[in-house]
Protein backbone atom coordinates (compact mmCIF):
# COMPACT_ATOMS: atom_id res chain seq x y z
CA UNK A 1 0.00 0.00 0.00
CA UNK A 2 1.37 3.29 -0.85
CA UNK A 3 -0.38 6.60 -0.59
CA UNK A 4 1.66 9.88 -1.26
CA UNK A 5 -0.06 13.06 0.12
CA UNK A 6 1.61 16.33 -1.46
CA UNK A 7 1.44 19.76 -2.63
CA UNK A 8 -0.02 20.29 -5.87
CA UNK A 9 2.97 23.03 -6.90
CA UNK A 10 5.89 24.12 -5.22
CA UNK A 11 7.69 27.32 -6.53
CA UNK A 12 11.30 28.02 -5.17
CA UNK A 13 12.41 31.33 -6.77
CA UNK A 14 14.00 34.56 -5.55
CA UNK A 15 11.06 37.34 -5.53
CA UNK A 16 8.67 34.90 -6.15
CA UNK A 17 5.96 36.82 -3.73
CA UNK A 18 5.71 39.62 -6.37
CA UNK A 19 3.39 37.24 -8.54
CA UNK A 20 1.98 35.40 -5.67
CA UNK A 21 -1.47 36.60 -6.30
CA UNK A 22 -0.95 34.87 -9.37
CA UNK A 23 -0.80 31.45 -7.93
CA UNK A 24 -3.42 32.25 -5.20
CA UNK A 25 -6.08 33.36 -7.27
CA UNK A 26 -6.75 29.96 -8.83
CA UNK A 27 -7.68 28.43 -5.28
CA UNK A 28 -10.13 31.84 -4.25
CA UNK A 29 -10.88 35.82 -4.85
CA UNK A 30 -11.37 35.73 -0.57
CA UNK A 31 -8.20 34.76 1.22
CA UNK A 32 -7.48 34.65 5.05
CA UNK A 33 -3.47 35.43 5.54
CA UNK A 34 -2.46 33.83 8.78
CA UNK A 35 1.04 35.27 10.08
CA UNK A 36 3.33 36.68 12.72
CA UNK A 37 3.79 40.36 13.01
CA UNK A 38 7.51 39.68 12.05
CA UNK A 39 6.35 37.21 8.81
CA UNK A 40 4.17 39.46 7.94
CA UNK A 41 6.55 42.32 7.79
CA UNK A 42 8.66 40.88 5.77
CA UNK A 43 6.41 39.92 2.93
CA UNK A 44 4.37 42.81 2.83
CA UNK A 45 6.15 44.86 -0.20
CA UNK A 46 5.65 42.49 -2.45
CA UNK A 47 2.70 39.92 -1.41
CA UNK A 48 0.25 42.71 -0.58
CA UNK A 49 0.41 44.52 -3.86
CA UNK A 50 0.52 41.21 -5.89
CA UNK A 51 -2.96 40.16 -3.94
CA UNK A 52 -4.54 43.51 -5.28
CA UNK A 53 -3.41 43.40 -8.39
CA UNK A 54 -5.24 39.58 -8.86
CA UNK A 55 -8.66 41.44 -7.19
CA UNK A 56 -8.12 39.25 -4.39
CA UNK A 57 -9.33 40.17 -1.17
CA UNK A 58 -7.71 39.12 1.88
CA UNK A 59 -8.58 39.10 5.75
CA UNK A 60 -5.14 39.69 8.06
CA UNK A 61 -5.14 37.71 11.54
CA UNK A 62 -1.45 37.80 13.59
CA UNK A 63 -0.88 34.91 14.67
CA UNK A 64 1.08 34.28 18.60
CA UNK A 65 2.00 31.91 20.74
CA UNK A 66 1.00 27.65 19.74
CA UNK A 67 -1.13 26.30 17.24
CA UNK A 68 -3.56 24.86 19.65
CA UNK A 69 -7.36 23.07 18.46
CA UNK A 70 -8.72 25.95 20.69
CA UNK A 71 -6.82 28.78 18.29
CA UNK A 72 -8.04 26.75 15.25
CA UNK A 73 -11.62 26.10 16.02
CA UNK A 74 -11.93 29.68 16.81
CA UNK A 75 -10.32 30.89 13.42
CA UNK A 76 -13.16 28.70 11.88
CA UNK A 77 -16.24 30.38 13.87
CA UNK A 78 -14.57 33.89 12.78
CA UNK A 79 -13.67 33.12 8.97
CA UNK A 80 -15.42 29.94 7.99
CA UNK A 81 -18.42 30.99 6.15
CA UNK A 82 -16.41 33.91 4.70
CA UNK A 83 -12.90 32.74 3.03
CA UNK A 84 -12.06 30.58 0.02
CA UNK A 85 -8.44 29.73 1.01
CA UNK A 86 -6.52 30.13 3.82
CA UNK A 87 -2.74 31.39 3.36
CA UNK A 88 -0.15 30.63 5.90
CA UNK A 89 3.31 33.28 6.28
CA UNK A 90 5.91 32.54 8.28
CA UNK A 91 7.36 29.32 10.56
CA UNK A 92 6.07 25.93 11.84
CA UNK A 93 3.62 27.28 14.15
CA UNK A 94 1.81 29.97 12.07
CA UNK A 95 1.88 27.37 8.74
CA UNK A 96 0.53 23.91 10.98
CA UNK A 97 -2.04 26.69 12.10
CA UNK A 98 -3.27 27.30 8.61
CA UNK A 99 -3.08 23.90 7.42
CA UNK A 100 -4.80 22.57 10.20
CA UNK A 101 -7.73 25.53 10.08
CA UNK A 102 -7.91 24.91 5.91
CA UNK A 103 -8.55 21.21 6.73
CA UNK A 104 -11.37 21.63 8.75
CA UNK A 105 -12.87 23.99 6.64
CA UNK A 106 -11.95 22.01 3.42
CA UNK A 107 -10.72 24.83 1.84
CA UNK A 108 -7.36 24.93 -0.02
CA UNK A 109 -4.13 25.91 2.26
CA UNK A 110 -1.08 28.21 0.24
CA UNK A 111 2.12 28.19 2.02
CA UNK A 112 4.44 31.22 1.88
CA UNK A 113 7.92 29.99 4.90
CA UNK A 114 9.69 33.15 5.75
CA UNK A 115 12.34 30.85 7.39
CA UNK A 116 13.72 27.60 6.08
CA UNK A 117 13.57 26.01 9.74
CA UNK A 118 11.54 22.70 8.95
CA UNK A 119 9.38 21.50 5.76
CA UNK A 120 6.03 22.31 7.55
CA UNK A 121 5.56 24.18 4.29
CA UNK A 122 5.30 20.93 2.49
CA UNK A 123 4.12 18.48 4.89
CA UNK A 124 0.05 17.07 5.38
CA UNK A 125 0.57 17.51 9.39
CA UNK A 126 0.04 19.77 11.60
CA UNK A 127 1.93 19.81 15.41
CA UNK A 128 -0.35 20.57 18.04
CA UNK A 129 0.78 22.14 21.33
CA UNK A 130 -1.46 23.50 24.46
CA UNK A 131 -1.19 27.18 25.14
CA UNK A 132 2.05 26.29 27.33
CA UNK A 133 3.83 24.91 24.43
CA UNK A 134 4.03 21.28 25.42
CA UNK A 135 3.43 18.80 22.28
CA UNK A 136 -0.20 17.62 22.69
CA UNK A 137 -0.58 15.75 19.47
CA UNK A 138 0.67 15.34 15.78
CA UNK A 139 -2.56 16.06 13.92
CA UNK A 140 -2.37 14.53 10.06
CA UNK A 141 -4.60 15.93 7.68
CA UNK A 142 -6.48 15.01 4.95
CA UNK A 143 -4.45 17.03 2.40
CA UNK A 144 -1.36 18.85 2.25
CA UNK A 145 -1.26 22.78 1.12
CA UNK A 146 -1.73 23.03 -2.83
CA UNK A 147 0.72 25.90 -3.39
CA UNK A 148 4.21 26.40 -1.93
CA UNK A 149 5.29 29.80 -2.62
CA UNK A 150 9.20 29.89 -1.34
CA UNK A 151 10.63 33.07 -1.97
CA UNK A 152 14.52 32.22 -1.76
CA UNK A 153 15.37 35.69 -1.15
CA UNK A 154 13.83 35.96 1.91
CA UNK A 155 14.44 32.29 3.08
CA UNK A 156 18.18 32.66 3.24
CA UNK A 157 18.40 36.20 4.33
CA UNK A 158 15.93 35.18 7.09
CA UNK A 159 18.45 34.75 10.73
CA UNK A 160 20.96 32.17 10.25
CA UNK A 161 19.77 30.07 13.19
CA UNK A 162 16.94 29.35 11.51
CA UNK A 163 18.31 28.10 8.84
CA UNK A 164 20.78 25.89 11.01
CA UNK A 165 17.92 24.85 12.92
CA UNK A 166 16.20 23.25 9.06
CA UNK A 167 19.48 21.19 8.29
CA UNK A 168 19.73 19.36 11.12
CA UNK A 169 15.73 18.25 10.84
CA UNK A 170 16.31 17.96 6.94
CA UNK A 171 19.44 15.58 8.23
CA UNK A 172 16.92 13.55 10.35
CA UNK A 173 15.18 12.27 7.65
CA UNK A 174 18.76 10.22 7.09
CA UNK A 175 19.50 9.42 10.25
CA UNK A 176 16.14 8.23 11.75
CA UNK A 177 15.09 5.91 8.59
CA UNK A 178 18.73 4.22 8.70
CA UNK A 179 18.46 1.90 11.55
CA UNK A 180 15.37 0.20 8.81
CA UNK A 181 17.69 -0.32 6.03
CA UNK A 182 18.66 -4.08 6.60
CA UNK A 183 15.46 -5.14 7.24
CA UNK A 184 13.99 -3.36 4.53
CA UNK A 185 16.47 -3.60 1.26
CA UNK A 186 14.26 -5.04 -0.63
CA UNK A 187 11.27 -3.10 -0.07
CA UNK A 188 10.94 -0.26 -3.01
CA UNK A 189 8.87 2.44 -1.33
CA UNK A 190 11.56 2.39 1.77
CA UNK A 191 14.27 2.71 -0.37
CA UNK A 192 12.77 6.01 -2.76
CA UNK A 193 12.10 7.58 0.70
CA UNK A 194 15.93 6.53 1.76
CA UNK A 195 17.54 8.01 -1.47
CA UNK A 196 15.55 10.80 -1.17
CA UNK A 197 16.82 11.76 2.55
CA UNK A 198 20.37 10.85 1.49
CA UNK A 199 20.27 13.52 -1.14
CA UNK A 200 19.17 16.21 1.18
CA UNK A 201 21.75 15.31 3.34
CA UNK A 202 24.49 15.26 1.01
CA UNK A 203 22.76 18.87 -0.91
CA UNK A 204 22.78 20.50 2.73
CA UNK A 205 26.07 19.83 3.34
CA UNK A 206 27.22 20.25 -0.20
CA UNK A 207 25.51 23.81 -0.20
CA UNK A 208 24.32 25.97 2.92
CA UNK A 209 27.30 27.37 3.80
CA UNK A 210 27.80 29.11 0.32
CA UNK A 211 24.23 29.83 0.37
CA UNK A 212 24.22 31.95 3.35
CA UNK A 213 27.74 32.96 2.89
CA UNK A 214 26.70 34.42 -1.00
CA UNK A 215 23.77 35.75 0.94
CA UNK A 216 25.53 37.95 2.90
CA UNK A 217 26.82 39.55 -0.28
CA UNK A 218 23.11 40.02 -1.47
CA UNK A 219 23.91 36.96 -4.30
CA UNK A 220 20.98 34.46 -4.17
CA UNK A 221 22.13 31.66 -6.65
CA UNK A 222 22.40 27.94 -6.99
CA UNK A 223 23.39 27.21 -3.65
CA UNK A 224 20.22 29.24 -1.78
CA UNK A 225 18.45 27.54 -4.40
CA UNK A 226 19.60 24.09 -3.87
CA UNK A 227 19.36 24.64 0.32
CA UNK A 228 15.98 25.18 0.08
CA UNK A 229 14.80 22.90 -1.76
CA UNK A 230 16.38 20.24 0.99
CA UNK A 231 15.07 22.15 3.68
CA UNK A 232 11.33 22.23 2.26
CA UNK A 233 11.31 20.03 -1.20
CA UNK A 234 13.11 17.04 -0.39
CA UNK A 235 12.76 16.65 3.55
CA UNK A 236 8.83 17.46 2.81
CA UNK A 237 8.58 15.08 0.05
CA UNK A 238 10.48 12.40 2.26
CA UNK A 239 7.41 11.95 4.41
CA UNK A 240 4.85 12.49 1.94
CA UNK A 241 5.25 8.48 0.63
CA UNK A 242 2.44 6.56 3.64
CA UNK A 243 2.78 3.21 3.42
CA UNK A 244 1.36 -0.33 5.51
CA UNK A 245 4.97 0.24 7.48
CA UNK A 246 5.81 3.51 9.48
CA UNK A 247 9.45 4.28 10.32
CA UNK A 248 9.11 6.11 13.57
CA UNK A 249 12.24 8.15 14.46
CA UNK A 250 13.65 8.20 17.91
CA UNK A 251 14.78 11.94 18.12
CA UNK A 252 11.23 13.02 16.82
CA UNK A 253 10.15 10.79 19.53
CA UNK A 254 12.53 12.44 21.97
CA UNK A 255 11.31 15.93 20.65
CA UNK A 256 7.88 15.44 21.43
CA UNK A 257 7.96 13.54 24.68
CA UNK A 258 10.80 16.12 26.05
CA UNK A 259 8.42 18.80 24.91
CA UNK A 260 5.12 17.91 27.15
CA UNK A 261 7.53 17.76 29.79
CA UNK A 262 9.67 21.20 29.41
CA UNK A 263 8.30 23.67 26.68
CA UNK A 264 12.08 25.07 26.47
CA UNK A 265 10.29 27.95 24.25
CA UNK A 266 13.83 29.42 23.50
CA UNK A 267 15.10 26.55 21.39
CA UNK A 268 14.17 25.66 17.84
CA UNK A 269 12.60 22.65 16.96
CA UNK A 270 15.82 21.75 14.80
CA UNK A 271 17.90 22.07 17.83
CA UNK A 272 15.74 19.95 20.09
CA UNK A 273 16.04 17.42 17.26
CA UNK A 274 19.82 17.69 17.33
CA UNK A 275 19.93 16.63 20.77
CA UNK A 276 17.32 14.14 19.47
CA UNK A 277 19.76 12.66 17.29
CA UNK A 278 22.65 12.17 19.06
CA UNK A 279 20.55 10.02 21.85
CA UNK A 280 19.69 8.02 19.05
CA UNK A 281 23.04 7.21 18.29
CA UNK A 282 23.89 6.79 21.86
CA UNK A 283 20.73 3.81 22.13
CA UNK A 284 21.56 2.29 19.40
CA UNK A 285 25.17 1.60 20.84
CA UNK A 286 26.73 3.06 17.92
CA UNK A 287 30.62 3.40 16.97
CA UNK A 288 31.78 5.93 18.85
CA UNK A 289 34.24 7.42 16.70
CA UNK A 290 30.78 8.22 14.76
CA UNK A 291 28.97 9.64 17.39
CA UNK A 292 31.81 12.34 17.79
CA UNK A 293 31.31 12.75 13.86
CA UNK A 294 28.27 13.90 14.39
CA UNK A 295 28.64 16.00 17.61
CA UNK A 296 31.28 17.70 15.17
CA UNK A 297 28.90 18.23 11.77
CA UNK A 298 26.36 19.72 14.19
CA UNK A 299 28.76 21.86 15.39
CA UNK A 300 29.39 23.59 12.06
CA UNK A 301 25.79 24.22 12.26
CA UNK A 302 25.44 25.33 15.73
CA UNK A 303 23.30 22.58 17.23
CA UNK A 304 24.71 21.75 20.48
CA UNK A 305 22.60 22.38 23.09
CA UNK A 306 22.59 20.53 26.14
CA UNK A 307 20.23 19.66 28.60
CA UNK A 308 20.09 23.12 30.41
CA UNK A 309 19.27 24.71 27.62
CA UNK A 310 15.95 22.36 27.50
CA UNK A 311 15.01 24.23 30.71
CA UNK A 312 16.67 21.76 32.69
CA UNK A 313 17.42 23.64 35.66
CA UNK A 314 14.99 23.89 38.30
CA UNK A 315 15.44 22.32 41.96
CA UNK A 316 14.36 18.94 40.33
CA UNK A 317 16.13 18.41 37.03
CA UNK A 318 16.52 14.54 37.90
CA UNK A 319 12.57 14.50 37.99
CA UNK A 320 12.35 16.00 34.62
CA UNK A 321 14.67 13.63 32.90
CA UNK A 322 13.20 10.54 34.69
CA UNK A 323 9.53 11.83 33.66
CA UNK A 324 10.96 12.14 29.58
CA UNK A 325 12.54 8.82 29.95
CA UNK A 326 9.71 7.09 31.78
CA UNK A 327 7.79 8.16 28.23
CA UNK A 328 10.22 7.42 25.92
CA UNK A 329 10.44 3.76 27.20
CA UNK A 330 6.83 3.09 26.58
CA UNK A 331 7.00 4.44 23.33
CA UNK A 332 10.27 2.74 22.50
CA UNK A 333 8.40 -0.51 23.10
CA UNK A 334 6.56 -0.22 20.19
CA UNK A 335 9.59 0.00 18.04
CA UNK A 336 10.75 -3.42 18.36
CA UNK A 337 13.03 -3.52 15.26
CA UNK A 338 15.17 -1.11 16.76
CA UNK A 339 15.98 -3.63 19.72
CA UNK A 340 16.52 -0.71 22.08
CA UNK A 341 16.99 -1.50 25.75
CA UNK A 342 13.85 0.90 26.91
CA UNK A 343 13.92 1.01 30.51
CA UNK A 344 14.00 3.92 32.19
CA UNK A 345 17.63 3.67 33.70
CA UNK A 346 19.06 2.72 30.20
CA UNK A 347 17.19 5.75 28.94
CA UNK A 348 18.38 8.43 31.56
CA UNK A 349 21.58 7.24 31.17
CA UNK A 350 21.69 7.70 27.39
CA UNK A 351 20.61 11.29 27.99
CA UNK A 352 22.98 12.45 30.20
CA UNK A 353 25.49 10.96 28.17
CA UNK A 354 24.27 12.74 25.26
CA UNK A 355 24.45 15.39 27.03
CA UNK A 356 27.96 15.29 28.68
CA UNK A 357 29.34 14.74 24.88
CA UNK A 358 27.70 18.31 23.80
CA UNK A 359 29.27 19.78 27.00
CA UNK A 360 32.97 18.25 26.61
CA UNK A 361 32.50 19.90 22.98
CA UNK A 362 31.40 22.97 24.03
CA UNK A 363 33.65 23.62 27.38
CA UNK A 364 30.41 24.16 29.48
CA UNK A 365 28.88 22.32 32.60
CA UNK A 366 25.83 20.86 31.55
CA UNK A 367 23.65 22.29 34.17
CA UNK A 368 25.74 25.25 35.52
CA UNK A 369 23.62 28.38 33.18
CA UNK A 370 26.58 28.70 31.84
CA UNK A 371 26.07 27.86 28.08
CA UNK A 372 25.55 31.07 25.90
CA UNK A 373 21.50 31.18 24.92
CA UNK A 374 23.15 30.52 20.88
CA UNK A 375 26.52 28.55 20.44
CA UNK A 376 29.24 30.17 18.16
CA UNK A 377 31.71 27.23 18.41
Amino acid sequence: MLKIISPKEYVNQPDILIKAGDYIRKYGKRILLIGSEKSIESVKTQLFPSLEQADISYRLEYFKGYPTREKIRSYASVYGKTIDAVTGIGGGRVIDTAKALGNLLNVPVITVPTVAATCAAWAAVSILYDNEGHFVEILRNDFAPVSVLADTRILVNAPVRYTYAGVIDTFAKWYEINPYTEENVSDTHFQVIRSISRLAFRSLTENVHTALHEARKGIVARAAIQTVDAIVYLAGLAGSFHTARAYPGIAHTFYNLSTQVVPAPELLHGEKIAFGLLLQQVLLNENQTDIDGTVRLFAKYNSLFTLYRFGITDDDPLQKVSDIAQRMGEVLKLYPVLNIDGSKSNIEAAIYKTSKLIETRLNHPVLSGKQPYYVTD
